[in-house]
């Protein structure tokens, strides 16, 4: 028989209180008292299974469940109480039930001192309560974070830098999306979308940082400088006089990438390409984009485009793709978007792939090109004093 169990009243209870229904009846008291049906007995079940009604209604009794009675009188048996609703006076009868008096109790505290500290956040926690006790441990110090910040607005220092008991950069790291919610909330005007928290809220970031080899000599580099890292501010200061550039995605084919005269070749980093815009010099100079032969490789350098239209794409072309059948893969997420700057020939070679007209999911990987393939794509940009080959640039 499906007649209501103390179990079925507290996994109900439970997803009531999970969910946050409960708790926020400190901020609508109106869901008091609280009652719930109980599915029981039929009138001819009182009749035929007696017995059963009666330990029915004593497992209800003893199990904690505070009930409402109502008088049915039946022919064979006489008129009997016979529950019909679960009912809870107040939240705290229900955390009694649920085992959860600590809960509340913790609840509490934190509402009490948002009241005192931040008022502000009080409608935030009512339509989140689950999620404000699943801080309780960090409430404080988020509140204590968001005071600092009204005192230090956009304070153009590192998250490291920030000076607070019990806050470092772990705690800011784990914690980025609240604090971005409760900042927010202080703002008088609609907050304008920033890709990062620091950027949003004025710290400092990491800088970015590019990485490059000199495939000839530089007039502004010592000589015997060939593979470098700087932050991008700092490389935008130091053009190295030459007059061409190649961007390639894979570390090994940027190592391996051979010398040609003017040149350097710069270890790119995906989608994150856009960063190369503050190189102002390189508007300046012969640019080629060297990625995957993937949906994804020519929404790359769509993207380097927008910043440099001048750029050339290098062997990602029909010709290499299918040279290389045996070496194809499949493209996990190949990406339709509308790339508005390809070339016709790029344009058409993307749209093939995104139509599989080559077979699923067709990529080719730059690394797995042969490298005498790519040798011979590079020769036209040797000279008869430089000739390409596999030794490392002398600078």
């Amino acid at each position: 028989m499906s007649w209501t169990t103390p179990t079925d009243l507290r996994k109900k209870l439970e997803r009531w209180w999970e969910s946050g229904k409960l708790l926020k009846a400190e901020f609508s008291p109106e869901l008091f008292p609280l009652k719930i049906k109980l599915q029981g007995p039929t009138t001819r079940q009182l009749g035929s299974d007696f017995g059963k009604v009666s330990d029915w209604i004593k497992h209800l009794e003893t199990g904690g469940v505070p009930l409402s009675y109502q008088e049915v009188r039946h022919r064979v048996i006489g008129s009997n109480q016979v529950p019909t609703h679960a009912v809870f006076g107040t939240l705290d009868a229900v955390a009694e039930f649920l085992k959860k008096r600590r809960e509340l109790a913790l609840f509490r505290e934190l509402l009490a001192l948002t009241r005192e500290r931040r008022p502000e956040f009080l409608d935030w926690i009512a339509e989140r309560p689950n999620r404000v006790l699943a801080l309780a441990e960090d409430w404080t110090n988020l509140l204590s974070m968001v005071q600092w910040m009204e005192k230090n607005p956009r304070p153009e220092v590192y998250l490291r830098q920030v000076d607070l008991s019990g806050i470092d950069t772990k705690f800011l790291e784990k914690h980025k999306k609240t604090l971005t919610r409760l900042l927010r909330l202080l703002r008088t005007t609609l907050p304008q979308g920033s890709p990062t928290f620091e950027a949003e809220f004025g710290f400092r970031e990491r800088p970015a940082r590019v990485r490059f080899r000199l495939l000839d000599s530089s007039p502004h580099y010592p000589p015997g400088l060939t593979d470098l890292t700087l932050t991008v501010g700092e490389f935008a200061h130091l053009d190295p006089g030459l007059r061409r550039a190649f961007i390639v995605e894979n570390e090994v084919n940027f190592l391996a990438f051979p010398a040609l005269p003017h040149s350097l070749v710069i270890f790119g980093s995906g989608y994150e390409v856009g960063a190369l815009k503050l190189l102002e010099w390189l508007g300046g100079y012969e640019l080629y984009y060297w990625g995957d032969l993937d949906t994804h490789g020519f929404a790359i350098l769509n993207r380097l485009r927008a910043h440099f239209p001048q750029a050339v794409s290098l062997l990602m072309d029909r010709e290499t793709l299918e040279a290389h059948r045996r070496s194809w893969v499949m493209e996990p997420q190949p990406t339709s978007a509308d790339l508005e700057r390809l070339s016709e020939e790029e344009q058409e070679l993307y749209q093939a792939l995104i139509l599989n007209r080559f077979g699923e999911r067709v990529r080719l990987e730059q690394e797995l090109i042969g490298y005498r393939w790519v040798l011979r794509r590079l020769e036209r940009f040797a000279t008869p004093s430089a000739p390409v080959s596999n030794c490392r640039s002398e600078v």
